[in-house]
């Protein structure tokens, strides 16, 4: 085994139950989603009686994230997860494991419906915080499963912001869903994720001018982003953007299925570690 793949071994050992925890708490089998799913026999105004609203997207769909971190030789710690308080998204902060005194090596995030498997803006997060090993809980077909994906040195990534997807030397290496024909869809209100506290210290002086807040005040905001706590003053005017979106859900069996083909396209790019809980 290749020595990236066995550190990613050894944190999934040591990790493994409190992932899969957080997987039965914020991960959804299909018999959960029946009341909201949308079925193609429904007409317009039953659909329209499903459709999500923010609220109620972000408690079926929220993904909950949180840090890897290197605490000493071999020691690994996993920070709490936060929630991205938005559906199909989350925010994953580095502070805490900073303020810890460790060093942020990966992420682990769920996927609440649909396949454990990393989508474009979680590979394009991963090049971007350039961390070496991100896990990815979720289920398939009803059971537990946990994906390390690890960049390899030859994986060189563009990203096609017309397309939004991670394109690696002309290979896309998530396609979309097997040719199966979905159960339905659950139809929902996106809102994109807020910045997290740490983006804002990065940026301080832009989103905190002195020439608006005395010295004693920028002080206090500061403190408060280096122990992860937004002021309550950004949010002031802030506009959340939000968007209608869908999500298509299939049965077990071609979760399943699904599941195998992009693993293998997944793994043309990616050095892959599969745990089912």
């Amino acid at each position: 085994m290749q020595p990236r793949l066995e550190i990613a071994e050894h944190i999934l050992n040591s990790m493994e139950e409190t992932m899969c925890r957080r997987i039965d708490k914020h991960c959804h089998p299909i018999s959960k989603l029946r009341d909201v799913l949308i079925t193609p026999d429904m007409n317009y105004d039953e659909s329209q009686d499903r459709m999500l609203d923010m609220f109620e997207a972000e408690a079926y769909l929220a993904e909950h994230g949180c840090t890897i971190c290197r605490t000493g030789p071999g020691k690994f710690q996993l920070t709490d997860c936060e929630t991205g308080h938005t559906a199909a998204g989350c925010n994953i902060d580095f502070l805490e494991c900073v303020n810890a005194g460790g060093k942020r090596v990966g992420t682990f995030h769920t996927h609440p419906i649909g396949l454990p498997l990393p989508s474009h803006p979680d590979i394009k997060c991963s090049f971007n915080w350039k961390t070496s090993y991100d896990f990815v809980g979720g289920l398939v077909g009803g059971r537990r499963v946990i994906v390390c994906y690890i960049p390899r040195p030859t994986s060189e990534m563009k990203y096609d912001h017309l397309e939004a997807m991670c394109v690696f030397r002309d290979r896309v290496p998530i396609p979309n869903f097997p040719d199966a024909e979905p159960m339905g869809v659950i139809r929902f209100w996106r809102e994109n994720p807020g910045p997290m506290a740490s983006e804002l210290l990065e940026d301080f002086d832009s989103v905190f001018p002195p020439d608006y807040y005395d010295e004693e005040t920028r002080t206090e905001f500061r403190e408060d982003l280096k122990l992860g706590i937004i002021p309550d003053d950004f949010w002031d005017g802030y506009e959340i953007e939000s968007e209608e979106d869908e999500l298509m859900i299939f049965s077990d069996e071609d979760q399943r299925i699904g599941f195998d083909e992009q693993l293998r396209e997944l793994s043309t790019v990616f050095d892959v570690l599969v745990r089912w809980c």
